[in-house]
């Protein structure tokens, strides 16, 4: 699909958090526009990608490019938990680029190049944000769109933060009877379009116009139109109802008292109430809680509602969220719940015909876990 192909380095031209303003990181920030500017159009091109003349200068492009995204991860932890795992997500995935490059394994590299957009959609769609980035508008228009294609030029609109062209996007991609609906569905764009508009937009009367009509199409299966009609409810209920004023209350209320209780990715009923969960959430975790049971019950949430409305398995926070929590708040009943969850997530993960095969860094840490829950 289009949207999979994308080269999104975008991520790294917007700064992290309260730290954006900092001289040292605006000068990381040019510095990684400058290779982003020579990486992105190679991306698209194979012939020159793996042109051997080409090789030393792109070497050199990915060795700074590491090199700067290094000094964000650094940066990480300014931002709190949540930004500082993206921010090393983002380093190793660099990396990882890198090293297949120099390996000679240029088809993987460029595959790794392209499931960076996962990173930077996940950084911008977390929470209500009002300002664009100029920048990014600027960078987007040097992009050939015809090759991105309708979802490829919605995410890349995510991916540097120009939600409102992002929505556009989507909603043009809803009405295009030459896409089937169900590919619509399949390829993320209904999750995508859902979570920019509640969670960053924060905006529930829009995606009810554009559902209501995506409902009208004759193609639409009996699962997807089931669902579309559940989340359309949704949007009504949340648009119409007064929030509780304590944010834990609140997400508790969209995770569970709104819905039937899951703990599947592939439940989507919740997923209008997840999203919406989320924000919440997020917005609480960024206000610095300092009570510790209180930020180990809000990343076991965040866990969930990351397990329920999860649309990529490339990039995936469900994880850091569950493992956060216990090592938050380890002596609560939240952070038990929790390792019940990620558990469960992990045995599943590893399942395949030849049984579970968990590898052992993985059971190091899940054990490392269940020690701390022990109390030791």
């Amino acid at each position: 699909m289009p949207g999979r192909r994308l080269l999104v380095l975008t991520f790294i031209l917007i700064p992290f958090h309260a730290w954006s303003a900092a001289t040292e990181t605006q000068a990381t920030m040019q510095r990684i526009f400058n290779e982003v500017r020579y990486l992105l159009p190679l991306s698209f091109d194979v012939r020159h990608f793996q042109d051997p003349n080409e090789r030393l200068r792109i070497e050199n492009s990915l060795s700074s490019l590491a090199e700067a995204t290094g000094q964000l991860k650094m940066h990480g932890s300014q931002g709190g938990p949540a930004f500082a795992y993206l921010g090393e997500s983002l380093a190793n995935q660099v990396n990882q680029v890198r090293r297949q490059f120099s390996r000679g394994h240029l088809s993987e590299s460029q595959f790794l190049l392209q499931q960076l957009t996962e990173t930077c959609v996940a950084c911008h769609s977390r929470m209500k944000v009002t300002k664009q980035s100029n920048l990014a508008a600027r960078f987007i228009e040097g992009i050939d769109q015809d090759t991105l294609g309708g979802h490829g030029i919605a995410r890349l609109s995510i991916a540097t933060r120009q939600f409102d062209q992002a929505l556009d996007s989507f909603e043009r991609r809803f009405e295009d009877q030459s896409i089937p609906a169900v590919t619509v569905d399949l390829e993320g764009s209904m999750i995508d379009y859902l979570t920019v508009a509640i969670r960053v937009k924060k905006n529930y009367a829009r995606p009810v116009v554009a559902l209501q009509k995506f409902l009208k199409r004759k193609d639409l299966p009996v699962y997807l139109r089931s669902n579309v009609e559940g989340w359309i409810d949704a949007l009504e209920t949340l648009r119409h109802r007064t929030p509780k004023k304590d944010p834990i209350a609140e997400a508790l209320w969209l995770v569970t008292d709104s819905q039937e209780p899951s703990i599947y990715a592939s439940e989507r009923d919740s997923l209008v109430y997840d999203i919406a969960a989320a924000g919440v959430l997020h917005r609480y975790i960024e206000s610095d809680v300092e009570e510790a049971e209180k930020r180990g019950q809000t990343f076991y949430l965040l866990g969930l509602t990351e397990l329920r409305s999860q649309r990529n398995y490339w990039l995936s926070d469900a994880g850091f969220y569950l493992k956060t929590s216990i090592r938050t708040a380890p002596k609560t009943e939240h952070a038990r719940d929790a390792f019940a969850v990620l558990e469960e997530y992990t045995i599943l993960g590893f399942s395949g015909s030849r049984g579970v095969e968990i590898p052992e860094e993985v059971e190091s840490e899940l054990n490392e876990l269940r020690r701390l829950l022990d109390g030791d």
